[in-house]
């Protein structure tokens, strides 16, 4: 469970940087990020007891004293949590427990519900363990608790903001999609995630949502990202239904770096760093 971080990361330059952490099944994600010249260490931990994820936290945590420093931002990504959507005229922050248990009413006694505001203020709601986000709230220096979509979703209304066809984005992960559609000019129709078993599932998903949205399969436009294997896969199958298939764009920031790098992080790393 030993984070090795390189010599140029030392407490005393630790307040330049950017860190965050990746909360995945089975272990975390630990990475660095210059704040000016961008150089990013990244290094993944796999836990022996991953059954026991709140053990196995504080275990990394105490073995490693580069995740107690100090840092210019320090963020904490929950992955693998459902979310759900408040317009600004609905929300208050004193009812989010209610408003989130709306649509989960089996997180409200286990969870804390924890809230991100997209650019046009839409209030995203999501949850994490009542356990874990205290003692993450008490261990790490001031974090800031993200989730990707609120990363995701604000990087894709701003590419689909010039668009004149509609979009639909889609993020794989091992146990999840993300699926994300806008009409014309930015405006969202869709957002929304799900869990998946099988390469099948996320056909399904893609090819339900693409109708039920009334997409055009030979005009609009599909963008996929995540898992380059599952990627692959997906583009094949559906490249027999849908014309317009490409990877989600990249900022021109991400690719002037060490393209080898980048390209293995996974998206919401990009966007959060870049």
């Amino acid at each position: 469970m030993v984070i090795r971080i390189p010599d140029t990361l030392t407490i005393g330059q630790s307040e330049k940087n950017l860190a965050s952490i990746r909360l995945e099944p089975g272990g975390l994600s630990f990475f660095c990020c210059h704040a000016v010249k961008k150089d990013l260490f990244s290094q993944r931990i796999l836990f022996s007891q991953p059954q026991n994820y709140l053990a196995s936290l504080q275990e990394c945590f105490f073995a490693n004293e580069c995740l107690a420093w100090k840092y210019k931002h320090f963020s904490v990504l929950v992955t693998n949590r459902p979310y759900t959507l408040v317009p600004e005229a609905y929300f208050e922050e004193e009812r989010k427990a209610e408003l989130f248990a709306f649509n989960f009413p089996d997180k409200l006694d286990t969870d804390h519900v924890l809230v991100n505001f997209l650019p046009d203020r839409t209030a995203l709601l999501f949850s994490l363990p009542e356990d874990i986000y205290a003692f993450c709230s008490r261990s790490f220096s001031a974090p800031e608790f993200l989730h990707p979509a609120t990363l995701f979703l604000s990087q894709w209304e701003s590419l689909s903001k010039n668009s004149l066809c509609k979009q639909m984005f889609v993020v794989l992960t091992e146990q999840r999609i993300e699926l994300v559609c806008f009409a014309p000019q930015g405006k969202l129709l869709l957002a929304n995630s799900f869990e998946v078993k099988s390469s099948h599932d996320r056909v399904y998903y893609v090819l339900y949502v693409w109708k039920q949205e009334g997409f055009d399969q030979l005009a609009d436009r599909l963008f996929i990202a995540g898992d380059s294997v599952g990627c692959g896969e997906l583009r094949q199958t559906l490249s027999l239904y849908l014309r317009h298939i490409n990877p989600v764009p990249l900022s021109s920031d991400a690719y002037l770096r060490d393209e080898n790098i980048w390209k293995e992080l996974p998206l919401e790393i990009v966007y959060l760093f870049s």
